[in-house]
């Protein structure tokens, strides 16, 4: 089965589930990710998972994945196809977005940005930017990695009114790097 076959960002199709049941299962694997993570990594650490960015970030690797990798992703994200996901995607983002109360009520707010190592095709920028709502950028991280950092350190700390300074520490960058998923979700 050609797993990439037609794929249309912002199709509604669901190809036999219903949308809900699909955005709950995605949701569920990322508890599950989040909970693994927590248990393994937290160790008296004040740190916080969000199963929501997780399954955003896992969503664009699947959509930039391919053969047993993508097929692997889907079948970890509870979903059928990548027209299947990224529909669910755009929906929860846009439900996300729009959910904002008034001045008083919470605030609900997310970013997202990509940054790759080789040439961003045309349906991958526009995958990440339609459905994800997220900025994507090709970048050199074998010779530029100062600047790499300090561009998406810079995109953090914009992006999030200087609440996060730093989301990189000044050894994450290196030749070996391919490529960095980031996000934040402010909530208050």
């Amino acid at each position: 089965m050609d797993l990439k076959q037609n794929v249309n960002p912002l199709s509604s199709k669901t190809h036999g589930s219903s949308r809900k049941e699909i955005v709950r299962k995605s949701v569920n694997s990322c508890m599950k990710l989040a909970k693994d993570l927590w248990l393994s990594e937290s160790k008296n650490d004040n740190l916080v998972f969000s199963p929501f960015t997780m399954g955003t970030a896992l969503g664009l690797l699947a959509f930039g994945a391919s053969g047993e990798t993508l097929k692997q992703l889907l079948e970890f994200l509870n979903c059928e196809s990548l027209d299947t996901l990224n529909s669910s995607h755009s929906q929860l983002i846009e439900m996300l977005r729009k959910s904002q109360a008034g001045p008083k009520g919470p605030k609900l707010s997310f970013v997202g940005g990509c940054w790759v190592s080789s040439s961003l095709k045309p349906s991958f920028q526009e995958v990440v930017h339609a459905v994800y709502k997220a900025e994507a950028e090709t970048v050199d991280f074998e010779n530029k990695s100062g600047e790499v950092l300090k561009k998406v350190n810079t995109w953090a700390s914009k992006e999030t009114n200087g609440l996060i300074q730093n989301i990189l520490p000044d050894d994450a960058i290196n030749k070996y790097t391919k490529s960095i998923f980031a996000d934040a979700l402010y909530f208050k």
